[in-house]
């Protein structure tokens, strides 16, 4: 009797605990993990191999708190703590939130945006100061060190869109997530492979040229780890790393937020730094990017670098207030948009309203701040005090190489060196290092991007159908790594491998018997040609879906549910072609 009571209360303080094993799937044995897609892999996360119930992408993935995640074959136990789910493969797809229901939309969305990023009317950018109070309500610890990077470099690379190098990924404990980089001044701007090269490029140069004025606010913010990155314009607040534990409603507010102490990074959306316009940007009137990275430069940088700034621009902000100074604007709600939406200004990239509509005013440019708030325009020399002019994001970006851009300058502007163009630049340092790292390739070319690419490759991967990420991401393990630009025979040689009529999976056979090949076809269609029976092709070079979501609600039974729209829009995943 006494090892029964004992084994009651280790029950009991496992359920209050909520215990790992216990919260796996509640439902295992009727409704059993469904084969995911390997295009995950070329997604967003990389999961954990071993558990259906858990995944990494830096955070945990899965779960009803993290969202939804799908899992290879799974193999399930009724154990003595409760059900578990092995994976028996690491096909392995997540999602942080459940994707929406395709059921209301409207057939004609095609593109690979999401219906959250542009189906709101919400224009004034998001709420800095409510993410700085969420995170210390809820006693958050930064993911890593809050200080010790040490000093800006003198250089930059805002040209040659490289990997994340691995000294970089390791020091400042970046997901794979990122995996695109360049940098201003030893400053990370970061994206995943869905971001344009061209937008990242922007991005950079506005980063560049932010920080170009101080050497002191520069390398305060490079000390606190402080970085930047894009979103592609299929990708969410959410699914920045750093951004991640934030709920799904700031996927709907934000399409950018400013670094903070506890989560260092600067955000904003391919679409606002392209310039790609109305309807494809909400912020199309303004630089919404510059927006937050001035938050960031101000809360890392200029409040630690410059004596009792931060408490003049208190008081500044203070007077403005009581003189009904931005009223019904942005500008008054707070300390930082405050500064924020004065910089926006200051370089001539705000939005105009006369009169002023809750968020903006007639103050868009510099000369109007100067005669509309002069002590806020002296608070912002005091930061940018070469005065520089930035390129505009919707002009000729060539103009970049030629505009004057003028760095380390003296308090009343005077002094400092103009750096313009876009190459290398500066004194060298430790910025030339890395660099030079870069340029042997000995980051992207010549290391793995991924924790699980040795047992990846162990597995067979680097051929077959994961050829195209294994040669891109696991490059050591595949042993692919070269001295000169690479060996294209191999490429193609592996390609040609993987298009050979073969089951990719020893289950493969046994998985069409029960009826894989029809209820989740993307995945078979592509890894059991043999037992599908589909050589000789796969689903044809004009078979493809639409929208981004279409192969989770395939797989979630909406191609016979809701199939007049995901004939149409999503014939690739529900196998109509």
């Amino acid at each position: 009797m006494n090892w029964f009571l004992q084994f009651c209360l280790l029950g009991a303080i496992l359920e209050v605990r909520s215990f790992p094993s216990l919260t796996v799937s509640e439902n295992v044995e009727e409704n059993p993990c469904i084969v995911a897609s390997p295009e995950g892999w070329n997604e967003l996360e990389q999961c954990d191999p071993t558990l259906c119930g858990n995944g990494t992408n830096g955070l945990q993935c899965g779960g009803p708190e993290r969202g939804v995640c799908g899992c290879g074959s799974c193999i399930c136990n009724n154990g003595w703590m409760g059900p578990t789910c092995d994976c028996s493969e690491t096909d392995i797809d997540c999602w942080l939130e459940p994707p929406p229901d395709p059921v209301g939309l409207a057939s004609n969305i095609t593109d690979d945006f999401d219906v959250s990023t542009n189906a709101t009317n919400i224009t004034s950018p998001a709420p800095y100061h409510l993410l700085v109070q969420l995170e210390h309500d809820l006693d958050l610890e930064p993911q890593g060190r809050v200080r010790g990077r040490g000093r800006a470099w003198s250089s930059w690379n805002c040209d040659r869109v490289s990997a994340v190098p691995a000294s970089i990924r390791s020091s400042m404990r970046l997901s794979y997530f990122y995996q695109k980089y360049l940098h201003a001044y030893g400053i990370p701007v970061l994206s995943s492979n869905r971001v344009p090269d061209a937008a990242l490029r922007r991005a950079c140069y506005v980063v560049r040229f932010l920080f170009a004025d101080r050497r002191d606010v520069r390398d305060n913010f490079f000390d606190r780890y402080g970085r930047h990155a894009l979103m592609s314009v299929s990708e969410q607040t959410t699914h920045i790393p750093e951004h991640s534990w934030l709920g799904a409603s700031w996927n709907s507010r934000a399409r950018g937020l400013g670094a903070t102490e506890t989560h260092p990074v600067s955000t904003g959306g391919e679409e606002n730094v392209g310039c790609y316009g109305r309807g494809r940007d909400r912020y199309h009137e303004e630089d919404i990017f510059l927006h937050e990275s001035a938050h960031g430069l101000h809360g890392l940088g200029a409040r630690y670098a410059i004596p009792g700034w931060q408490a003049r621009l208190r008081a500044a902000y203070n007077s403005a207030r009581a003189r009904g100074l931005w009223y019904n604007t942005y500008a008054q709600t707070t300390i930082q948009e405050y500064f924020a939406e004065g910089v926006q200004s200051f370089f001539n990239v705000e939005s105009y309203r006369n009169p002023p509509d809750g968020i903006h005013n007639h103050v868009n440019t510099r000369d109007k701040l100067y005669r509309y708030d002069p002590t806020l325009y002296g608070l912002i020399t005091e930061v940018f005090p070469c005065r520089n002019t930035i390129v505009d994001r919707c002009s000729n970006q060539g103009l970049i190489r030629t505009a004057p851009l003028k760095m380390n300058c003296n308090s009343d502007g005077s002094g400092g060196t103009n750096v313009g163009g876009t190459s290398g630049g500066g004194d060298g340092g430790e910025g030339e290092d890395e660099d030079s790292e870069e340029d042997n390739g000995n980051n992207g070319n010549c290391q793995d991007q991924n924790g699980h690419c040795a047992d990846w490759a162990r597995r067979g991967y680097c051929t077959g159908s994961y050829a195209s990420y294994m040669r891109s991401n696991c490059r050591q393990s595949c042993e692919l790594c070269t001295t000169g630009t690479g060996t294209s025979e191999e490429d193609g040689e592996e390609e040609e491998e993987g298009s050979n009529c073969e089951d990719n999976n020893r289950n493969c056979a046994s998985w069409a018997r029960r009826g894989e090949c029809r209820s989740n076809p993307t995945w078979m269609r592509q890894n059991c040609r043999r037992s599908c029976n589909v050589c000789g092709g796969t689903t044809g070079s004009g078979c493809a879906d639409n929208h981004r979501h279409c192969r989770y609600w395939s797989q979630n039974g909406y191609c016979t549910s809701s199939s007049a729209y995901m004939n149409t829009n999503c014939p690739k995943s529900c196998g109509r072609c």
